[in-house]
């Protein structure tokens, strides 16, 4: 479960980043800026959502969140 919650904390940090990211890009309207985003920007696969409801069923199995 660590893992996972490891996993969509990281996943949910680098998009605010990535967005933060583009809206300052945009708003300079530097294509430069927008293209080395774009080549850093990598998102590993990943099933969010069922690590999403990992998590979910063992906080409700322990009745709390346990860590």
């Amino acid at each position: 479960m660590q893992a996972d919650i490891t996993r969509v904390f990281a996943r949910d940090a680098a998009s605010l980043i990535e967005n933060a990211a583009r809206a300052v890009a945009s708003e300079t309207e530097d294509e430069k800026c927008l293209a080395a985003i774009n080549d850093f920007v990598y998102r590993s696969p990943m099933k969010s959502m069922a690590a999403r409801r990992r998590i979910a069923d063992a906080v409700i199995r322990a009745g709390k969140y346990n860590l």
